[in-house]
């Protein structure tokens, strides 16, 4: 069962067995273990994805990169996003798949997740209101999955927990594929 990854469950006492691994660890030996690849677009998480996986032994082989996109002019700079979609708002669920699809096409993976939100303290964008977070997660393979979150808490927090739920979405999604 064990690959010797440093973390890798082996069924041994004292070392991790699966239901304690963290999500990122999770991700990136379920990549090593099928060969496959993943990349980030974020927003307001500010490459906290990006740093959340590439913690992990091992994620130089399965983390291809990431782009952080905070601002109107940075998503259009860098991921292309047309100016129609950018009017629409930055904090919707269209932006966020866009993201995620860019990143995708931009670093060649098998997978990207994409994170946008409002931290707040207050909203400056129409399209969401302090707290609400929109994550997306796309394949190579066409697949694709947005939800939406409503995170509680200081600024730090939400941004925290927008992490946290990407990369459990990401998770999921990867999991749910390769079944």
């Amino acid at each position: 069962m064990g690959s010797g990854e440093p973390g890798q469950p082996t069924g041994r006492i004292g070392v991790k067995e699966d239901k304690d691994l963290t999500n990122a660890e999770k991700i990136v030996f379920g990549l090593l273990r099928s060969g496959k690849t993943v990349c980030t677009a974020e927003s307001m998480t500010a490459g906290g994805l990006g740093y959340a996986i590439t913690r992990v032994p091992g994620s130089s082989r399965v983390y291809m990169g990431g782009v952080v996109t905070y601002t109107r002019g940075t998503k259009k700079l860098l991921l292309g996003m047309p100016d129609d979609l950018l009017d629409t708002g930055l904090v919707t669920p269209a932006m966020t798949l866009a993201m995620a699809e860019k990143a995708l096409d931009l670093f060649k993976t098998n997978y990207a997740v994409a994170v946008t939100g409002n931290a707040g303290p207050i909203s400056n964008d129409q399209s969401a209101g302090v707290g609400r977070v929109y994550c997306a997660v796309v394949s190579a393979g066409g697949r694709s999955q947005v939800r939406d979150f409503d995170l509680f808490g200081n600024r730090d927090a939400v941004r925290e927990k927008a992490v946290t739920q990407g990369l459990r979405m990401l998770r999921n999604f990867i999991e749910s594929t390769e079944e």
